[in-house]
């Protein structure tokens, strides 16, 4: 099993985009699956005119009786239209919020051997929610920002809270930033720091309004696609099933240094 939260520290980076924008993206046979575990409620429903069930809702029931498995997991997802198989969260908060309290002891006991799961999480909530269980449970944590400095200090505090506890703590920074990607990785102490673009075509496919007579995934001009799937080929090699098949860096920091020095600044920004 393999379980990798998106998560934001504050506001509405798109860390749903980047959650599906990973699973569509993902290399190899595994197709991943989505589960939405946003206590403020999922998106999936209304974006793309899904059903409430099968969902997460009926998966917290289901799992009361018969535990979590990756076979259950699958029996409750839905498939989007680009192939994507996603457990959708209701859109009201009380009720997704109860569903997750109800799956958290559930986590610990999963039974999800050769799965593949991008749950996305939202913003990062209260350490006693639901979804807290899901981020000790995952192997690999994405913190999803935007690259302004007041969104990067909010980011350092959620990646200090995480740190410990997270297998592997990547950062994605979405659309412009002054800094260069090395730096904001060692300024928030993460292991790994990819930039995305902004694509907004690519963005409107992953939530569900694609433009007329365009593919949903694949072919040219598709930016945030491609940089996603360089971000989960690093992910998936982080993973503890693929760790010791590694033995070289993936990457040489950059050398271009940005305005100012961010650790500096963001020193600043908390003090």
């Amino acid at each position: 099993m393999a379980v990798v939260a998106v998560v934001s520290a504050k506001g509405s980076p798109g860390v749903s985009t980047t959650a599906l924008a990973l699973a569509a993206a993902w290399p190899g046979e595994r197709r991943p699956l989505v589960v939405e575990a946003d206590a403020a409620g999922g998106d999936a429903l209304l974006r793309f005119g899904l059903r409430e069930s099968p969902g997460l809702v009926s998966l917290a029931a289901a799992s009361r009786r018969a535990g979590l498995s990756a076979a259950l997991i699958g029996e409750h997802a839905q498939r989007l239209p680009g192939g994507v198989d996603v457990v959708v969260a209701p859109a009201e908060s009380a009720q997704c919020a109860a569903a997750l309290d109800a799956l958290g002891p559930a986590w610990a006991e999963a039974e999800v051997d050769g799965a593949l799961l991008i749950v996305d999480c939202g913003r990062l909530g209260p350490r006693e929610s639901g979804t807290e269980a899901l981020l000790r449970s995952a192997d690999a944590v994405l913190l999803v920002t935007g690259g302004a400095v007041e969104a990067l200090a909010h980011t350092a505090e959620a990646a200090a809270r995480l740190r410990s506890r997270a297998g592997c703590l990547v950062v994605a920074v979405v659309g412009p930033c002054a800094w260069p990607a090395a730096e904001v990785e060692a300024a928030l102490g993460a292991d790994l720091c990819r930039l995305l673009p902004h694509d907004s075509a690519s963005a409107a496919l992953l939530r569900g309004r694609p433009e007329p007579k365009r593919r949903w995934f694949g072919g040219p001009g598709r930016p945030l696609l491609g940089a996603a799937g360089q971000l989960a080929r690093e992910i998936d090699r982080r993973l503890p099933e693929r760790q010791a098949a590694e033995d070289s860096p993936l990457w040489e920091p950059s050398s271009v240094s940005g305005p100012g020095d961010l650790a500096s600044v963001l020193g600043g920004e908390r003090a």
